[in-house]
């Protein structure tokens, strides 16, 4: 409708006339002054949003590559890519934003040593278990032990049984704590797929 132009409706027999304002005038977003952000203020975001869930892309790195130094490794290649790509998060879900990366990051890692043949130095190996000492040495009791293997053997062969997309849902939503729109964005599926 014209603005100010009085609407009225024709079923309704005794409803008072209504005034329509003219819209307003649209931000120009251009010539609107923006306060530049500075590096140590992208750094403290940035440090603030991830923080908090470096144990979980620990949990899920360990999970994916089987050892330490390499699920660090996964993480810190994960944190790069992040806060490169930091700029232009939105914002929503950092949680399964990192998530994404993290997937992506090993995916791209897991080609790339497909493409090359690997190296191992055995002389290294022997050296190193030569020289290893336990500091400490946790050792739950026998029955512990047993119910915990137990437990694990039947979650993994539970899980192992499901096909590759069944298990990384139910790994992100179970085992993760993400929510299904998370899962959804991580995983690049519609919700409830």
């Amino acid at each position: 409708y014209p603005a100010n132009q009085h609407v009225s409706d024709p079923h309704a027999p005794s409803t008072p006339a209504v005034t329509v304002p003219a819209p307003a005038e649209p931000l120009d977003l251009e010539s609107t002054p923006v306060a530049p952000v500075t590096e140590a203020q992208l750094v403290a975001t940035f440090e603030a949003v991830v923080l908090p869930h470096l144990p979980m892309l620990l949990a899920v790195a360990k999970s994916k590559t089987l050892h330490q130094q390499d699920a660090e490794d996964l993480v810190s290649d994960t944190l790069i890519r992040a806060m490169k790509g930091f700029p232009s998060f939105d914002g929503r879900f950092p949680k399964a934003w990192l998530r994404r990366i993290l997937e992506n990051t090993f995916i791209n890692t897991y080609r790339a040593k497909q493409r090359r043949p690997q190296v191992v130095n055995t002389e290294e190996f022997d050296d190193t278990l030569r020289t290893h000492k336990v500091d400490s040495l946790v050792v739950p009791s026998l029955e512990e032990h047993a119910l915990m293997m137990a437990t694990r053997r039947q979650v993994q062969d539970a899980l192992n049984q499901l096909p590759t997309y069944y298990r990384d849902a139910v790994w992100c939503v179970d085992v993760d704590g993400f929510s299904y729109a998370e899962t959804a964005e991580i995983l690049q599926i519609s919700i409830g797929t």
